[in-house]
């Protein structure tokens, strides 16, 4: 073996000495790099980013994506209602836990945003989702009607994805209402971020957690009108008369929905123009036509001229939803379709006689983003599927001569379609669903 040089000793010891050196700086650890929850559970330091589709997961400590401006976590100022508990039993949460709202229609959070100007921005929704189905939600701004979110399955409780959605913030104080459509409630959220410049989080002593009055008008026809009610179920009702007892003290129902009236009638006779002068921004209406409209023998007559009652479904009748449309969206009013009523008919064979009318409203609503609440296929399916017609009948008008009417409805009827309207306000995301009794 050979001996070393002890000429080459300085050279050794400053080679370890700078060696030591080099080590002791390797040895910190990144400062702030890793986030720890409540639970003592460190998620993990990986940089990367949530995805900017709608949906997307990440492992990531913090899992925000670019220029993320705000972030709201449970206990923040901003997070202003939870329906629920703010729980930290499952892992990967940041902050101090997540929100487990309640298993009910219509339950969720609430935020409040100021934006220092209008515009739109993206909202970023990290959630876990341990069920075996994906969780629907709508997220409502300013009382405006709502934006449907789908909040993924992945089978586990401790792992998170993100959902990201487009709003449109008003300047100043802009109020985010997210709530549950179904009755399991929400995904376990577990923050809100917000990329966009100029957004604060707002004073919720600002924010009336309390839903607001308002007034659903109704516009249609002999089957949605009010008529004279006695103790008799089998009065003659319009679906109109009854949709009222499915909602709160806080909704206020204006019928002016009178027999034999079409689209066109309906404005003619100036009916909608009393809507539009009493109306007020984030209230509803509701129109029924296609009863009479798909009439193609009766008339009426106005300051001496007749007029068809027929309206041809893919070209007139169009024409004149469109008024109300356009009326609807230059006074900040939440229009709905609800798609005629079928005649008797449809018992056992499913017969529609107001079915081309029926879809014209499905192909307008589609056209023109305006919600749709489609009864005419609702009530159909439910004649087909209670068939023999029941006896007595219970459902269509009975005239004093025992006879049918096979396109009016006693109370019994009014009643299912109006739950079939309520149906169709829910599926289609409507505010007015958190109203419901």
């Amino acid at each position: 073996m050979k001996t070393l040089d002890s000429r080459n000793w300085p050279l050794i010891f400053g080679l370890i000495f700078v060696g030591l050196l080099l080590g002791l700086t390797g040895c910190g650890g990144e400062t702030g790099s890793e986030s720890t929850n409540t639970s003592g559970h460190s998620s993990s330091s990986s940089s990367s980013s949530s995805s900017s589709s709608s949906t997307s997961s990440s492992s990531s400590s913090s899992g925000l994506p670019p220029l993320i401006a705000m972030t709201l976590q449970e206990d923040d100022i901003g997070t202003c209602q939870i329906q629920g508990l703010v729980e930290n039993e499952h892992l990967g949460f940041t902050g101090k836990g997540y929100a487990n709202t309640d298993n009910a229609v219509g339950t969720g959070m609430i935020w409040h945003v100021n934006s220092r100007n209008a515009g739109n921005y993206i909202a970023h929704l990290r959630f876990a989702n341990g069920s075996d189905q994906a969780r629907t939600a709508r997220l409502s701004i300013n009382g405006a009607p709502a934006i449907s979110l789908s909040f993924a399955s992945n089978t586990a409780w401790d792992l998170w994805q993100t959902v990201s959605v487009s709003l449109s913030l008003k300047t100043g104080s802009n109020v985010l209402k997210l709530s549950a459509s179904q009755d399991n409630g929400l995904a376990n959220i577990d923050r809100i971020a917000f990329e966009g410049e100029g957004l604060s989080a707002g004073d919720c002593q600002d924010v009336n957690l309390e839903l607001p009055e308002l007034t659903v008008w109704i516009a249609g026809d002999s089957t949605v009108s009010t008529y004279t009610d006695t103790s008799s179920p089998r009065d003659q009702a319009g679906w109109g008369q009854m949709i009222g007892e499915l909602y709160n003290d806080q909704v206020h129902i204006e019928n002016l929905a009178i027999g034999g009236r079409t689209s066109r009638r309906f404005i003619e006779e100036g009916r909608l123009e009393q809507i539009w002068a009493t109306a007020k921004s984030g209230d509803y209406l509701l129109v029924q036509f296609g009863t009479n409209d798909s009439h193609r023998t009766a008339t009426y007559t106005i300051n001496g001229a007749v007029i068809p009652y027929y309206l041809d479904p893919n070209s007139d009748f169009k024409t004149y939803l469109s008024a109300y449309i356009d009326g609807a969206a230059t006074r900040g009013i939440n229009l709905v379709f609800v798609t005629p009523p079928p005649r008797n008919s449809a018992y056992c064979t499913g017969g529609n006689g107001t079915g081309a009318h029926a879809q014209a409203m499905r192909e307008l609503a589609i056209q023109s983003s305006t919600p749709l609440a489609d009864l005419n296929q609702k009530l159909v399916n439910y004649l087909i599927n209670i068939c023999p017609s029941p006896q007595p009948e219970e459902i269509f008008f009975l005239r004093s001569d025992g006879s049918v009417d096979g396109t009016h409805f006693q109370e019994t009827g009014a009643r299912i379609m109006s739950r079939m309207v309520a149906e169709g306000i829910q599926e289609a995301g409507l505010n007015l669903d958190q109203y419901r009794r």
